[in-house]
């Protein structure tokens, strides 16, 4: 009798072990085979793009941490008419926030190391890479199903480019180092801009610039409080620029920009002040001018013959509102950083804020006056 139980143990235990084994086994495999279909998958969404197509070369899964990369991802636009990719990096790492669930909310957190996000100008759309399509945005947020909370980028860059002007043009900038924080956070109650985003990059291999930007991404329409200081800048630098659309050169010379702007409830006000110093125009160059650049750059070289004083500061108020279908406080801070970048600017702080806001009218205001 004892016999026949020891044996029966035994057996138990044997098939115990067998079927710790065999799960043990499927898990491995399951490991092992994860990153090959994760690969397959990623690869899939980021083919379903409308002008663009990407690509990784690997996929990283990390059970432990809840978190997966991607490594070599590259994106480029289709047909083959430009020569870079509209966007790479060399890795992705997005993985759960564990601090989240503690309020039961799933969101993520995201670090990018070595971006690279090239603005391609060229003479037919097929050989251009202006900006992401709806289609790039929709695959791209498939890659992360959760909300992204926290954000870092290192060692960015952000090139504009041009393959058939000449000269070719591709200034640029370099050593982006970002940090965005509690872009979905819910918890802080009474905080009325509770994101925080801060940008310190490399402006044009001489300048420096910041950009701080605070916003509640919860808020119906565009909320925020944007500053960008863009100081230091050598024009020599941008001479290929110059040169390729105005036909211009540029001896010395630097520049900055100072922008400071807010929005609340649909409208938004600020300015922009840049600066310019110390500019000597090559008086040497015989191309004629041909193009609004070329009228531009004679402006501005009468101004700096003329006078005695050769520097250059002005400040130009900005204020409007946003059309209806405009939600997202990126964008929205984008598009104002987008039109403010073409001069430079004297440090001058203001210290604008939501309050300043409430002063703009909209247009039905401005009629019904």
């Amino acid at each position: 009798m004892r016999a026949k139980a020891k044996k029966s143990r035994s057996t138990v235990r044997t098939v115990v072990i067998v079927v710790a084994a065999v799960v043990v086994a499927a898990l491995v495999a399951l490991r092992l085979a994860l990153p090959g279909l994760a690969r397959r998958e990623v690869d899939a969404k980021l083919s379903s793009m409308d002008n663009y197509v990407g690509a990784v070369d690997s996929v990283g899964i990390h059970l432990w941490r809840g978190a997966y990369s991607l490594d070599g991802l590259a994106i480029d636009k289709k047909g083959g008419a430009v020569p870079v990719p509209f966007f790479s990096a060399d890795k992705i790492d997005l993985s759960v926030e564990w601090k989240a669930l503690l309020h039961r909310r799933i969101v993520a957190k995201v670090k990018i190391l070595k971006p690279v996000l090239n603005f391609v100008k060229g003479p037919t759309p097929e050989s251009s890479a202006a900006k992401p399509d709806e289609s790039m945005a929709s695959a791209m947020k498939s890659l992360t199903p959760f909300d992204i909370d926290r954000l870092t980028v290192t060692d960015g860059q952000i090139r504009y480019r041009d393959f058939k002007s000449s000269p070719t043009v591709n200034i640029a900038l370099t050593d982006i180092q970002a940090v965005a924080l509690n872009l979905r956070n819910t918890e802080q109650t009474g905080v009325e801009l509770p994101a925080d985003i801060r940008v310190k990059a490399k402006a044009f291999g001489s300048g420096d610039l910041s950009i701080d930007l605070k916003a509640n991404p919860l808020k119906e329409t565009p909320t925020f409080e944007l500053k960008q200081t863009l100081q230091g800048v050598e024009l020599t630098k941008l001479n290929d620029f110059f040169d390729a659309y105005a036909k211009l050169k540029v001896k010395k010379g630097t520049f900055g920009l100072y922008t400071e702007s807010a929005a609340k409830d649909g409208k938004f006000v600020g300015y922009v002040e840049p600066f310019i110093k110390d500019m000597v125009i090559d008086k040497g160059r015989k191309n004629p001018v041909k193009d609004v650049w070329g009228v531009v750059a004679s402006a501005v070289k009468w101004v700096f013959s003329n006078k005695s004083k050769k520097q250059l500061a002005t400040k130009l108020p900005v204020e409007g509102t946003f059309e209806k279908t405009q939600k997202d406080y990126l964008a929205a801070a984008e598009g104002i950083l987008e039109n403010a970048y073409i001069k430079a600017l004297t440090p001058k702080v203001e210290n604008l804020g939501l309050k300043d806001v409430e002063k703009v009218r909209t247009k039905g205001e401005r009629k019904a006056e």
